[in-house]
């Protein structure tokens, strides 16, 4: 895998993913998104409202 350019001017000036996340973080603060792992990502309430009512009809139906 080749690294482009820009990447070694970032890597040569310091500049790391871990360093612009934290800097990112200072300014912004911490959402309720960070506390997230990519693998298990907040649902929206409409997402969530389709995944209690599945689940509610699973259980009506009696089926295991």
């Amino acid at each position: 895998m080749s690294t482009t350019a820009a990447a070694k001017l970032l890597r040569g000036n310091g500049v790391t993913l871990f360093k612009v996340r934290d800097e990112t973080i200072n300014l912004l603060g911490k959402s309720d998104m960070y506390f997230f792992s990519p693998e298990h990502p907040p649902l929206t309430e409409p997402a969530g409202k389709a995944i209690d009512w599945a689940v509610d009809e699973k259980k009506k139906s009696g089926v295991a």
